[in-house]
């Protein structure tokens, strides 16, 4: 019990230290632009063809 207890301690802390350096990497990230989205649109389609392909053969 006192495992999982230090261990929720632990992760709690973590995220509220890691929290404010989140923040400021969201605020400091480039912009989106047009293409951004058909870059991350094509290599998701093809780890989902990928997938299906996958669970097809078994």
């Amino acid at each position: 019990m006192w495992i999982k207890i230090g261990t929720a301690l632990l992760l709690a802390t973590m995220v509220i230290l890691l929290l404010p350096q989140a923040k400021n990497m969201v605020k400091h990230s480039p912009k989106a632009e047009s293409g951004d989205w058909s870059s991350f649109v094509f290599p998701m389609t093809l780890v989902a063809v990928l997938v299906v392909i996958l669970m097809w053969i078994v």
